[in-house]
């Protein structure tokens, strides 16, 4: 059984995968901030297997120009995080994982990062339906972000992430449709949803690459949510 989360870009993947160690992914997203936190930036993660779970550090790279077009060439250093998923359990005919995550706020400026550090865990429920012709993913996965500590003069983070997909994988190609739930307590409950449809190609056994629209919904200003985005990513497996 497998449990992954439903974020943006390919999900979570799977330790026991082909005697995989882990992967490293590179991806690009051009952002039309709604949130201050949401920018056009460049991100570099690695996920490892590791203690039974798998563990994950993820670095942005905002560009200087904060808004759609970006400055892909002129890049900051923006806020860091880490996370910890831990072995999928069976749950009649789900597969459930849970994960705790910290994002620090190692970005250089105020217009480039939360000026937080933030505690986060959650809870992913998948379930995969077998077909003819292709694999069917249903994931749906809950998460609670909070500020703990950092610069007293910026906002307080709390909201809450509900995120629904639905993954239909064929040989070598998968094409996702997620649904993007916020609630933002810090604007007395405030919600918003972005929808998202991702479309992916495996180029070999270590490599894979893909591409990402999407688009609020609802609830202009509720963290976590944006305008519109265009994501490209890149994935090299070992």
């Amino acid at each position: 059984m497998q449990a992954h989360a439903a974020e943006s870009g390919p999900e979570d993947p799977d330790a026991r995968s082909e005697g995989r160690h882990g992967r490293v992914q590179v991806r690009r997203e051009n952002v039309d901030r709604t949130t201050p936190d949401e920018t056009t930036k460049t991100f570099v993660r690695s996920d490892n297997f590791v203690w039974g779970g798998m563990l994950s550090f993820q670095v942005a790279f905002p560009d200087e120009k904060t808004g759609f077009g970006g400055s892909p060439f002129d890049p900051r250093l923006g806020d860091s995080k880490t996370r910890f998923r831990f072995a999928p359990l069976a749950a009649g005919r789900l597969a459930v994982s849970y994960f705790v995550e910290a994002t620090f706020p190692t970005a250089d400026s105020d217009a480039h990062g939360s000026g937080k550090y933030q505690l986060a865990a959650g809870v992913t429920a998948a379930r995969e339906l077998e077909r003819p012709s292709s694999l069917l993913r249903l994931t749906a996965q809950l998460q609670q972000a909070n500020s703990v500590a950092g610069d007293e003069a910026r906002p307080d983070i709390n909201y809450t992430k509900l995120d629904l997909s639905v993954r239909d994988e064929r040989g070598e190609r998968w094409l996702k449709a997620a649904l993007n739930l916020r609630a933002d307590w810090q604007l007395d409950g405030k919600t918003g949803a972005v929808g998202e449809i991702e479309y992916g190609r495996r180029l070999n056994p270590r490599w894979s690459v893909w591409f990402l629209g999407g688009h609020l919904l609802w609830g202009e200003g509720v963290r976590a949510t944006y305008g519109k985005k265009l994501m490209i990513g890149l994935d090299r497996w070992f």
